[in-house]
């Protein structure tokens, strides 16, 4: 960071935070940790319809008020942590324009003590994440990480297991997660493998401890449902910070908990677990109290949303004006026209029939018809973003479908595809980002049946009839190139042959259909049915 400024030092005394202290190492310690996940190269914010800004002015987060919230916390007290779960990138235009070194050189602007690494970052493969890693201004900590010799973060020292930080002379242990399903759900080559999360995490904890360190934290990319489960099972752990399913904690009605959610270990010890939501949006902001012993005594924080009132970096704010002036060359092509409001972006598509998954399915189903396609399916998690109302831009399609993913055809047992279903909303809370978006095919949910037994009513269209599917014929299946290759552990599709003799790309795929219906018809719905 640049030496603060006036507007820093302000502040930072507005925030009526106290000053340096200097602490036996057995004394009891206040901590404030700062945190976020998630954040996607929300470099500029986020609009009320929960779409990437490109201008953080109205907006709410962005790299400036990060950058700046986290100097001013710092500057005021000295018992603050700032710890970022993973996931800085892909998900904007900022990205697109930019690529990973440019949105890494940003975010090294944050000051940030440690980072740990999301499944995004592997989407561009293991030397992608290494230079990533070499990039970053700070520690990027993995406990877990067993990557093999000829992985290329083998190299020694590139991920740290853990780091020990003084707070006013009291040491604190910051333990990594990486999330290790990246291999099937992202771009990870086989090399890069990991220890069991649990064992993993409680033998870096008992190395901290026996060296002496009584306050320790994690920082995962794993999953609130995951993190939950980790805290019931290790001791010595005090919170973690975690990220990946983009869950609000706090008092709001969509919350998935309560902010921190408080969790037994196995030695009746609390574990405090934190998360952020995404997008850049909120901070989160904990401060623990705790006694000579090192346990836990009190507690209190939020997620505190980022205004467009509060002030931001002016110097990440420079940084980003010639991304922008590269992504207003996207926005001047005018693809489409659209006046529903319908549920729609990345947390929604997720949950349910949502418009730009529906559009997207019948895209890739109008192309695949030429290759005797009868169903197309798209993993919710594919869609970044919702259509706006009104004009819809070559930029807009840009932030939906940011991954350059490819089209093809697959031929597909009726066993398989309603395999695949099931594997859509095998979550915990069912819904999730291998939900099935589908065109030529319907299929009904329930939310209260058993894990492999939630799909039933699935039906294929053929030849303009509604019929049963048949688990012992074949489908051809239109999807996109990360589902085929068994992304987000769709196995059943990895062996399939293959039904197309070439592929397309998503976004053009995307562009060419909104292009041809100029004024989008609402798509007919609904294709996924609730019990």
């Amino acid at each position: 960071m640049n030496s603060l400024r006036p507007s820093v030092i302000a502040l930072a005394a507005a925030l009526l935070l106290t000053g340096c202290a200097q602490l036996p190492a057995d004394a009891p310690l206040t901590l404030t940790v700062l945190h976020t996940n998630d954040t996607h190269a929300y470099a500029a914010g986020i609009d009320r319809r929960d779409r990437a800004c490109l201008d953080d002015a109205a907006c709410t987060g962005g790299y400036a008020r990060l950058a700046e919230v986290i100097a001013a916390r710092k500057a005021a007290n000295d018992n603050v942590l700032a710890l970022d779960a993973g996931d800085v990138w892909p998900g904007t235009l900022f990205y697109k324009a930019g690529g990973p070194k440019t949105i890494t050189g940003l975010t090294n602007r944050i000051p940030w003590d440690a980072v740990t690494i999301g499944n995004h970052e592997f989407d561009g493969g293991c030397e992608e994440v290494l230079d990533y890693v070499r990039a970053r201004s700070v520690p990027v900590l993995g406990a877990n990480l067993e990557a093999s010799s000829s992985c290329p973060l083998a190299e020694a020292g590139v991920v740290r297991p853990w780091i020990i930080r003084k707070i006013q002379g009291v040491p604190v242990g910051i333990i990594g997660m990486m999330n290790d399903e990246v291999v099937t759900i992202s771009g990870a080559c086989e090399e890069t493998r990991f220890l069991d999360r649990r064992r993993a995490l409680q033998t870096a904890a008992n190395e901290l401890r026996g060296r002496g360190v009584r306050h320790v934290i994690a920082l995962t990319h794993l999953g609130y449902p995951s993190d939950m489960k980790l805290a019931a099972s290790v001791t010595g752990i005090d919170i973690i910070v975690g990220g990946h399913t983009h869950d609000y904690l706090g008092p709001e009605p969509k919350a998935a908990g309560p902010y921190p959610t408080v969790v037994r270990a196995p030695d009746g010890a609390p574990v405090l677990i934190v998360t952020a939501w995404r997008s850049t949006a909120y901070l989160g902001e904990l401060t623990v109290t705790f006694d000579r012993d090192g346990r836990a005594v009190s507690w209190k924080g939020a997620p505190v949303k980022l205004e467009a009132s509060m002030p931001g970096d002016p110097g990440m704010r420079a940084e980003l004006l010639p991304l922008r002036d590269k992504i207003e060359a996207f926005k001047k092509k005018t693809v489409a026209v659209n006046h529903h409001r319908f549920p729609d972006g990345i947390d929604l598509c997720r949950e349910g029939d949502c418009l730009s998954g529906m559009l997207a399915v019948d895209a890739m189903l109008e192309w695949g018809r030429t290759f005797g396609a009868d169903i197309a399916v798209l993993n919710g998690g594919a869609v970044r973003e919702s259509l706006p109302e009104g004009t819809v831009t070559h930029s807009d399609l840009m932030d939906i479908m940011p991954f350059g993913n490819r089209i093809v055809v697959r031929e597909v047992g009726g066993k398989a595809i309603r395999e695949a279903l099931e594997h859509g909303v095998s979550d915990d809370d069912v819904i999730g980002p291998r939900l099935l978006q589908c065109a030529g095919l319907h299929y009904r949910i329930s939310r209260s049946a058993p894990l492999g037994s939630r799909i039933s009513d699935v039906y294929v269209r053929l030849d303009g009839v509604w019929t049963p599917l048949d688990d012992r014929r074949s489908y051809r299946v239109v999807m996109n190139s990360y589902m085929a290759s068994g992304g987000d552990g769709f196995k059943m599709f990895k062996s399939a042959p293959s039904a197309s003799e070439e592929d397309e790309s998503d976004l053009d795929l995307f562009e060419s259909h909104l292009e041809k219906l100029g004024d989008i018809p609402m798509p007919e719905n609904p294709r996924i049915l609730w019990n």
